[in-house]
């Protein structure tokens, strides 16, 4: 079940300086994914299960808080050639999200957002799960042909075979228009 408030994050609570210990660790599985899913937000898609560590740590300044990420964890899809699992690994993805005090929230740039300076706390849920889905290949295969399902890929060898055969059969009624030109 999908908790909010795990990625939620009290700006009034953070120590100013970088010195200051405002570190967070996050544990993220499949229900922040089906979470985007079930509001319309993101396409049904064939992640079969997420397990994600996501490290924070965060440098309160005056009118800027720096967000710092460290991803790690593994993301288990379907292989566009054999539609059998397989595992997506992220190793220490870093990235960093800056958030600027102003007068009203505004998406500034990918990494960088602009929040109320009343606002007291920030969502990161839809950052955490943009940073995941960026890490899943449009089309994830398997590195080895090896490990592909092989008899899903018979199966389609066997099909594309098919496809050829009514392709080169060609209605002689066409043949004869041909020769015209």
């Amino acid at each position: 079940m999908f908790d909010k408030s795990e990625y939620i994050i009290e700006l009034s609570k953070l120590a100013k300086g970088s010195g200051a210990d405002n570190t967070y660790e996050i544990k993220v599985d499949k229900s922040l994914f089906d979470n985007f899913i079930e509001q319309g937000s993101a396409e049904s898609e064939d992640i079969i299960d997420v397990r994600a560590d996501v490290k924070l740590n965060t440098v309160k300044g005056s009118h800027l808080i720096e967000f710092n990420f460290v991803f790690n964890g593994e993301i288990d899809v379907r292989c566009s050639r054999c539609l059998a699992p397989m595992t997506v690994k992220i190793k220490n993805k870093k990235t960093s999200l800056y958030i600027k005090l102003g007068e009203k929230f505004e998406e500034a740039d990918i990494n960088q957002w602009i929040v109320d300076a009343n606002e007291n706390e920030i969502d990161l849920s839809n950052y955490i799960y943009e940073e995941l889905r960026v890490e899943i290949p449009i089309a994830p295969v398997h590195k080895r042909i090896e490990n592909c399902d092989e008899e899903m890929l018979d199966k389609l060898s066997h099909v594309n075979e098919e496809s050829l055969k009514d392709k080169q059969e060609i209605d002689p009624r066409w043949e004869q228009l041909k020769k015209l030109l």
